[in-house]
C-alpha cells in the first residue's frame, strides 16, 4: 500500500550524529538524501520533525525559520512523553524514521510505534548504524515487527504516484535523475 503523503511524517533522530567527526565517515547516501529534504516542504507541505541531538546537522542556522519541527524529547521515551504533540503523529500517519544510531535509538522509536498501531518505514539511506555489522540484525527485526525498510528517494516517488498527479510524478522523476 502507498502512503499518503498528507498522512505522512518524517522522523529524524539524533541527525546531528549522522554527520558528527569525520564528515567524510558519513553513510554513504546521507548528504545526497538530506539535500532532498527540502523537496518534502516544497512538493508535500511536509515538515520533517527533528528529534533528539542536532544542531547544524542539515544546514539549518535558524530552526524557527526552516521549517523543520523540533521535538525535544528522548527517542527511546517519546511515546510516553506527554511533550509529542498528537497533531504531529496522527494514529492513521505513515511514519518515516531516520537518523542515529539505526540499532539503537531508532530501531527501538520504530518498533515502538509500529506496536501502537502506525505503518512505519526505516529511511535506510537517512539512516546510520554504530556498527555497520548489525545493519543487517536491524533490518531482520524490523521486518518482523512489519516495518518497512526504504530511501527517501523511494518515498517521494510513492508519495508523488500517491498524489496522482503527473506533475507531481513528473517533478519527483527529474528530481531523482
Amino acid at each position: 500500500m502507498l502512503a499518503d503523503p498528507n498522512r505522512s511524517r518524517v522522523l529524524l533522530i539524533n541527525p546531528d550524529r549522522c554527520v558528527a567527526g569525520n564528515r567524510d565517515d558519513c553513510l554513504p547516501g546521507w548528504r545526497e538524501s538530506a539535500s532532498l529534504l527540502p523537496v518534502l516542504q516544497s512538493m508535500f507541505a511536509m515538515s520533517p520533525i527533528l528529534i533528539g541531538e542536532r544542531d547544524a546537522t542539515l544546514g539549518i542556522t535558524d530552526v524557527s525559520e526552516s521549517g523543520y519541527v523540533v521535538l525535544d524529547v528522548d527517542p527511546l521515551v517519546m511515546w510516553r512523553s506527554s511533550e509529542l504533540p498528537p497533531v504531529q503523529l496522527d494514529a492513521a500517519a505513515a511514519l518515516f524514521f531516520g537518523g542515529a544510531w539505526l540499532e539503537e535509538d531508532v530501531l527501538i522509536a520504530a518498533i515502538r510505534a509500529a506496536s501502537d498501531g502506525y505503518d512505519v518505514r526505516i529511511l535506510t539511506d537517512m539512516s546510520r548504524c554504530r556498527r555497520e555489522a548489525d545493519r543487517q540484525l536491524v533490518t531482520d527485526r524490523a521486518t518482523m515487527h512489519g516495518i518497512l525498510m526504504v530511501t527517501l528517494r523511494q518515498a517521494l516517488l510513492e508519495w508523488a504516484a500517491y498524489s496522482d498527479d503527473r506533475k507531481t510524478i513528473a517533478q519527483v522523476r527529474a528530481l531523482l535523475t
